[in-house]
């Protein structure tokens, strides 16, 4: 497990004894633990490599490490297992003056986050839209509500860092303009994560599902996003939702008790 190394104080090495840390050759104690906590910022470094690696390939080695040991050296690593390190990376980046050469940056670093955390999602137990067709043809939808996968996540950016994902092996990088609005679905229906893009309209239905409001609001959202979004729209949304993989299940609210 990766914890944070214990203080160097001189006045704590006595106490060490009883943790198994011993120096080695020419080393006292506060030279090991001085390795020691070299070595444990040194993972956490490569662990961020690849994680985040086309913030990697846009950076370059020198400012990547750089600016990946400064994050390592103010934040500390709590879980044991290194795949949870970096959430804040982006924000981190947002701050930063490598953000001011490239101001997508931090948006790159977020997408690579996003798709680790679905990557790394717990798979689906539920059964799909079964039993949905019915109360569709009845016009029975009232308080439905959708239940995406646990590896589905939402994300938009003003910047195309996807693309920059997507082509990130690529001895080039992209020559179009990044500075277009994506909108995006990443789920992980078998052993890989899909990435679909939307427009402003369906994008909002799927935003209004994902905080659980119901599918007359998700059309709504829709219809406030884009008031060209019709019926067909909508039933090439849903038909995709069915046929997608990224929907576990149903249920229908309750409606709200009488005062």
């Amino acid at each position: 497990a990766i914890v944070d190394p214990p203080s160097t104080g001189q006045g704590k090495h006595r106490d060490l004894a009883h943790l198994g840390i011993r120096p080695g050759g020419t080393l006292d104690v506060a030279g090991a633990l001085q390795v020691h906590a070299y070595a444990y910022r040194a993972r956490l470094v490569e662990q961020m490599g690849e994680t985040f690696a086309t913030v990697w390939r846009v950076l370059g080695d020198d400012d990547f490490f750089a600016a990946a040991a400064s994050y390592a050296a103010a934040h500390r690593s709590s879980s044991a297992n290194l795949s949870d390190y970096g959430a804040a990376f982006p924000a981190f980046l947002a701050s930063s003056p490598w953000s001011r050469r490239a101001p997508f940056l931090a948006d790159l670093a977020r997408f690579e986050w996003t798709f680790l955390q679905a990557f790394h999602a717990p798979r689906p137990g539920g059964t799909g839209l079964a039993g949905i067709e019915a109360l569709a043809d009845a016009g029975d939808l009232q308080g439905v509500q959708l239940l995406l996968v646990p590896a589905a996540r939402l994300f938009v950016s003003p910047w195309a860092v996807e693309e920059l994902f997507r082509r990130r092996d690529e001895e080039e990088a992209p020559r179009a303009s990044l500075a277009r609005t994506q909108r995006l679905l990443l789920h992980r229906p078998q052993d890989d994560v899909l990435v679909q893009e939307f427009d402003a309209a369906p994008f909002a239905a799927l935003e209004a599902i994902a905080e659980g409001r119901d599918l007359a609001d998700a059309l709504d959202a829709a219809v406030a996003a884009d008031a060209a979004f019709g019926p067909e729209e909508a039933s090439r949304l849903f038909s995709w939702l069915a046929s997608s993989g990224c929907v576990e299940g149903w249920r229908r609210r309750e409606p709200a008790p009488r005062p």
